[in-house]
């Protein structure tokens, strides 16, 4: 089947690597997707974790997932509760996780635990609502079934507009907003922007996580809520602390200002400024960087005092670069100015490196396994090689390896509004 091309239409941008630091620690070489490129450090955006009450998982939350969007049912999750609750039962006695459901939708999830007792106050945390807007691209065909389960299911219903195709708006379980669209004819996946077949011979390509196929495509990315006067800000901070492709679109009278970060193929996070902003209630995205950009991202982060240690999963530290490799993720949730230090906005984002255990099911993807077993010093970044593909190609001088990084790294302008099909 045909897949979808993140077209790109803004300038590359790549923070220059700071300045050498000889150390000891050993790291391995992290793998990377085929073609990659410094300036697309974000491979995947894998999971949208949102605790669903203090109350065990509810029919509604059952019949919303896995009747109405017919998502697969994850095996996995099971595990990972057992294993965190025998972590906590040492650390944290008495505090257990009561449930775990993960509902996959294509190569995307929703981890949905509930009953968590590790969470402030002694009812568990509250029902969590993402800042914003929930898109999902579904086959165009199935459309008309989704909106009679919606409605047969006592959900209200908007039909939306997008030139000749139309899209579902609906507010799910704790008032969640979704936006379902209709997949471009052929695409059958998002996320990884490569598919090649598993090293084993005569293998299929992976096209489903383990639980089987689901009826959507998968999950485009989130549209946050942010405050007025962000955006642009917290493109320089994407750009400054991942090398990452961001596009700023300014405001006028019809466009509202927007950050927009390109995730994986046909996805991206985008912030969107807006008057009434709710406040942050710890629901979590996740997305996976490939190669160095890992390291570079933990650095610059931990310099500003910025890795997140969340206290629902005691079993994972970040104080070291040690320990993040170890775990082959680390966690940040303050998105700061970089001049000033001051918050701009909290979403917690748990990063993975490709040689985490969540990618397996995807490892027929790497460019080789056989580069994980190898360690070399951390002196110096590979990820600012670019592998054949220029940044002067799209208007920016090249990274000076060693050079003093810019406090504002450049950002692509743009007047007019990402599309929806962008997102």
């Amino acid at each position: 089947a045909r897949r979808a091309r993140l077209v790109v239409v803004v300038a590359v941008v790549s923070a220059a690597a700071p300045d050498e630091v000889p150390s000891t620690t050993q790291i391995p070489l992290l793998p990377s997707l085929p073609g990659a490129v410094p300036a697309a450090p974000f491979t995947h955006y894998e999971h949208l974790n949102l605790n669903s009450g203090a109350a065990l998982w509810s029919p509604a939350h059952e019949a919303f997932y896995f009747e109405i969007l017919r998502c697969a049912r994850d095996p996995r999750a099971v595990g990972v509760l057992n294993l965190t609750n025998t972590v906590r039962a040492d650390t944290v006695p008495g505090r257990p996780m009561g449930a775990l459901s993960w509902a996959n939708i294509g190569l995307q999830q929703f981890h949905l635990p509930s009953a968590d007792t590790l969470e402030a106050g002694d009812d568990g945390h509250p029902d969590q609502r993402v800042r914003g807007v929930i898109v999902l691209a579904w086959p165009r065909d199935k459309l008309a079934g989704l909106a009679a389960r919606l409605e047969d299911h006592g959900y209200a219903v908007t039909t939306t507009t997008k030139g000749t195709d139309g899209g579902l708006a609906f507010r799910g379980p704790h008032g969640n907003r979704f936006l379902v669209e209709a997949a471009p004819p052929g695409v059958d996946r998002l996320g990884p922007p490569v598919m090649v077949p598993t090293t084993t011979p005569g293998a299929a390509p992976v096209v489903a996580l383990p639980g089987g196929p689901s009826e959507g495509v998968g999950v485009r990315g989130v549209r946050f809520d942010a405050p007025r006067g962000t955006a642009r800000k917290i493109c320089d901070f994407y750009a400054h602390v991942f090398g990452a492709r961001v596009e700023y679109v300014s405001e006028t009278s019809e466009i509202t200002a927007t950050c927009r970060v390109p995730v994986g193929e046909g996805q991206a996070l985008e912030f969107v400024e807006a008057d009434d902003v709710a406040a942050y209630d710890g629901h979590h995205v996740c997305l996976y960087v490939q190669g160095d950009a890992f390291v570079e991202a933990y650095r610059r982060l931990s310099d500003r005092d910025l890795v997140y240690y969340n206290p629902r999963f005691p079993q994972f530290h970040y104080e070291t670069l040690d320990l993040a490799l170890r775990f082959d993720e680390f966690r940040l949730k303050d998105i700061v100015d970089l001049e000033t230090g001051v918050v701009l906005y909290e979403l917690e984002h748990e990063i993975r490196t490709l040689r985490h255990r969540g990618f397996d099911p995807l490892r027929g993807l790497l460019v080789s396994e056989a580069s994980q077993e190898e360690d070399r010093p951390l002196t110096s970044s590979s990820s600012s090689e670019n592998n054949g593909t220029t940044t002067e190609e799209c208007g920016h001088s090249p990274p000076v390896a060693g050079a003093p990084e810019s406090p504002e790294p450049p950002v692509a302008v743009s007047s007019g509004g990402p599309s929806s099909s962008e997102l």
